[in-house]
């Protein structure tokens, strides 16, 4: 079954592991819930499970090279920010996405990336949460 589930993290140092994740996960948030950071990933509950390593960086810390695929950013109510990237193999578009028989239509600025990939089409937006 295809699902979204939350995995909430227990952040230390500069990775955390998410513990019995469904196999080709594909992270598409990272936020808060109920004060704990999470990240969503789109699951399909037939796959078997696996552990998965999430690397983070605050800003302005350096990086190693292994940091894998960026999943977002969490800007706490301290105002410190962390920055996501996932591990695993590359996960766009995993084999279990879509079906033989499905066609993908391309939106607006997937079609301007294909045709010029140095093209910025849209920007990134934060959001802050408060401690009310």
């Amino acid at each position: 079954m295809k699902t979204i589930y939350k995995y909430p993290l227990e952040q230390s140092g500069m990775f955390c592991f998410i513990k019995n994740i469904y196999k080709d996960a594909v992270p598409i948030y990272v936020g808060i819930a109920k004060k704990q950071i999470c990240i969503w990933f789109q699951v399909n509950t037939d796959n078997d499970k696996e552990d998965r390593k999430i690397h983070i960086r605050g800003t302005g810390q350096a990086f190693t090279g292994e940091e894998g695929a960026y999943i977002g950013t969490v800007i706490m109510p301290s105002n410190k920010v962390w920055h996501y990237y996932d591990d695993a193999p590359v996960w766009i578009d995993p084999p279990w996405m879509f079906t033989e028989s499905e066609t993908v239509e391309l939106g607006n600025w997937e079609k301007e990336i294909l045709e010029d990939p140095n093209k910025t089409v849209f920007s990134e937006t934060t959001f802050s949460l408060s401690e009310n």
